[in-house]
């Protein structure tokens, strides 16, 4: 399903947080958010997901789609992750299809619950509270939740800022592949230059509330906009696949 965002623009209080966004997430494919601290990534995509109110129009496969329509097709994850419950990890996972925990849960439900934990590596903490484990454990657990919900649409804020590195290979991996077999559209909020050109097809760079650019990693990421945009001298590389290394040099 292809999420459109036409002239959006977000508010909180008297704050222009995002001003007058366009932007395509189409089905199948990973766009990665970047910007600096303070550009709007997380407040973008709490409205993409109707989560807040917001000025403009949003419309799903060409559709206008807002409040209830998109809670339905799209799954959020924030970047906090804090513990606010006492379930066990594959209940929190079976919440993503599952209205009330109250009633048995068919076998084959609470199988693939238990099959999405597995994909990161959660299958011993399965019984665990959400309390009882670390924060990159949660960060896992919601995501496997959000996939659990077999959304069309997948916006995760910061979902590798509490992982090691392995896992965050893991996750965006699991992400690109979720993403191009069951046709999902992702957007991710990320910091990390390196990875979001390693895995993303798009990357939207946001400054100050407004995007600055758009288009595919090798052409947005470069020594102009890490200077302009970041504030930052860095060194770009591309390997002979044409992937690119970012390693920041100097602040500005």
């Amino acid at each position: 399903m292809r999420l459109e965002a036409r002239d959006l623009s977000v508010r909180l209080g008297r704050s222009l947080i995002v001003e007058g966004a366009s932007l395509a997430l189409a089905p199948g494919s990973v766009t990665a958010v970047i910007g600096p601290n303070g550009a709007g990534k997380s407040t973008l995509l709490r409205a993409l997901a109707g989560l807040i109110p917001s000025d403009g129009t949003l419309s799903l496969d060409g559709r206008a789609a807002s409040g209830a329509t998109l809670r339905e097709s799209v799954a959020y994850m924030p970047q906090d992750t804090s513990p606010t419950s006492s379930l066990t990890l594959v209940e929190v996972v079976l919440l993503g299809r599952v209205r009330t925990l109250g009633v048995r849960v068919p076998d084959e439900l609470l199988a693939e619950a238990e099959s999405a934990l597995a994909r990161f590596g959660l299958t011993p903490l399965a019984d665990r509270t959400l309390g009882a484990v670390s924060g990159g454990q949660r960060q896992l657990t919601l995501l496997a939740q959000a996939l659990f919900r077999h959304p069309s649409v997948l916006l995760l804020d910061e979902p590798t800022a509490a992982l090691d590195l392995r896992h965050q290979l893991v996750v965006l991996d699991t992400i690109c592949r979720a993403a191009r077999e069951s046709g999902i559209a992702v957007a991710i909020a990320i910091h990390d230059l390196t990875l979001a050109a390693r895995f993303a097809d798009q990357i939207i760079c946001l400054s100050a509330g407004r995007i600055e650019v758009t288009g595919p990693p090798a052409a947005v990421i470069s020594h102009t906009l890490l200077k302009d945009v970041y504030g930052v001298e860095a060194e770009i590389a591309a390997n002979d696949a044409g992937r690119l290394t970012i390693a920041p040099v100097r602040a500005l």
